[in-house]
């Protein structure tokens, strides 16, 4: 009687089986990180977009409340005549740039639609302290991120 060398059928299958598990989840692995990878990419420039509109906040501390409930739902300044109207179109491409161009779906935060992209500035003035309040969300992010910061006037 001869002896057979090499796998029998069963065998095989069972080694394409274990490969194509392993292959599905490396594959699943990737795709996670890649969309992990573009929320932190979007997260990470809308909280310099954040941290820009502040700045400028900062900068042109003299006239804050220009820069009260500013909102990027609303209309860019055609041609802008102030400081604050300038920084505002710059903000407001900035926030949309975050999040890969302006969303063409509203979405929900706690309960709440959010149209598109938002972005907006809140002023609580006291004294020669403004709290300024900067919130800036969009789809992947509902609720957004918010910074909060003091500003001496």
């Amino acid at each position: 009687m001869r002896r057979e060398s090499g796998f029998s059928l069963i065998e095989v299958m069972i080694a394409l089986t274990v490969l194509t598990v392993g292959l599905l989840a490396v594959g699943t692995g990737e795709i996670t990180t890649l969309t992990l990878n573009k929320r932190t990419s979007e997260s990470m420039k809308a909280a310099a977009a954040a941290e820009n509109i502040i700045e400028l906040m900062r900068r042109n501390s003299n006239k804050i409340s220009l820069y009260n409930n500013l909102n990027t739902s609303n209309a860019a300044f055609a041609t802008p005549a102030t400081q604050d109207q300038f920084d505002f179109n710059d903000w407001k491409g900035q926030v949309f740039n975050a999040v890969g161009g302006i969303p063409q779906v509203s979405f929900e935060c706690e309960g709440v639609l959010v149209p598109n992209a938002l972005g907006t500035v809140t002023l609580v003035m006291g004294g020669r302290i403004t709290t300024a309040t900067v919130n800036i969300a969009w789809p992947a992010r509902p609720c957004g991120i918010t910074f909060i910061t003091n500003i001496a006037s």
